[in-house]
Formats: structure tokens, sequence, C-alpha cells
């Protein structure tokens, strides 16, 4: 027959003449630099930023607690509380190093969580202990000096970078000033 092409045997032919090489992929090895910035969040104890987030979102921590806690004796083991922290969202403000921190904080000596101090420790934030025998006592809401632990996380600058930071705003200032440049607009 004149004219018609059997595909699959021209594909076979060419396949047992050129075999299929390994077609290379683009590889990129993940090369970090050495971080050496320090962060305000290092230098706060963990109960200090448990109890801005808790005051921060509102938590009432002690009812989670007691979920794990039939007899009310206020304590509960290490596994209950990494799961009270994640239904309570804290998880992931709290890493490994806190979370061993505040187990050496509250562990007894059994190997129980006393959470009963720990709620006592966040609950100082936005509350006064025995405020049921002064019924009459006012206290202050968390401001946003109580809260700003959990929500700000400032980059502690070396010397250097501070002068450095410091050259860059003359620089900004000096060229403002010569231009008579509007900078307000720019950032609204």
């Amino acid at each position: 027959k004149g004219g018609d092409i059997h595909y699959m045997a021209l594909h076979n032919e060419i396949a047992e003449v050129l075999p299929d090489p390994a077609q290379p992929f683009p590889t990129s090895p993940l090369y970090l630099r050495p971080d050496d910035t320090r962060w305000s969040h290092e230098d706060l104890h963990v109960v200090d930023k448990l109890r801005s987030k808790v005051a921060e979102k509102r938590i009432r921590m002690k009812e989670f607690f007691q979920d794990f806690d039939p007899l009310r004796k206020g304590f509960c083991t290490p596994g209950q509380t990494k799961t009270v922290f994640t239904v309570l969202n804290l998880s992931k403000d709290i890493d490994k190093r806190d979370f061993e921190q505040l187990l050496a904080t509250y562990m007894g000596e059994d190997g129980l969580f006393n959470y009963s101090r720990l709620v006592d420790d966040v609950d100082n934030a936005f509350t006064v202990p025995g405020l049921e025998k002064t019924p009459m006592a006012t206290i202050s809401f968390p401001d946003a000096g109580t809260t700003s632990p959990a929500r700000r996380n400032t980059m502690k600058l070396t010397p250097k970078r501070l002068s450095k930071v410091g050259r860059v705003e003359d620089k900004v200032r000096t060229f403002v000033r010569k231009r008579r440049a509007e900078m307000k607009p720019m950032f609204q």
C-alpha cells in the first residue's frame, strides 16, 4: 500500500536505537546562611508569653485543663498539657524548648503537671485572686502593655547594626530636606 505509515512499528524501531535517557531535573541545594539575629521573644519567659497570649485571646485555661482532671486535683500528665495547648491554639506560640521549660517549672516529683499553679500564674494578668471576698473592688482590664509580648516580636539589633540604621536614616532625612519630598503620601 502506498502512503500508509505504521506508527507503532516506527516508534518501536526508534526506541530500540535511541534508548530514553533519564531526563535531568534541576536541583537546588539548600544553603542557609547563618542567621545571628536575636529576637525579643527569645528573652521572654514562657509564662510571660502564655500570660500575654491568654490575655490577648481572653481564654480561660482552667476549664480546658479540668477536662483531663476528673477529680479536680489540679494535676494532669505532660501529654494532656500539650493537648490543652493545642486545643487552645497556643502550641504554635510555644516551641519545644519553652514547653520543656514549662514542664521543668510546674512538674511534680510524681511526673504530673501542676496546672493549677500555671493557671494561677497566668490569670494574674487580668484578674485578682480572692476577688469574690471583696466584691466592691475594681480591677483594670488588660491594656496594650499586657498583650504586647504576644503581638510584638522585634529584632534585637547589635550596636553595629544600630549605627548602620542611623546612617541610613540620616541619608533619607537629608534627601527629604534637600528635595522637599513629601514622604507621608508614599506610606498611605
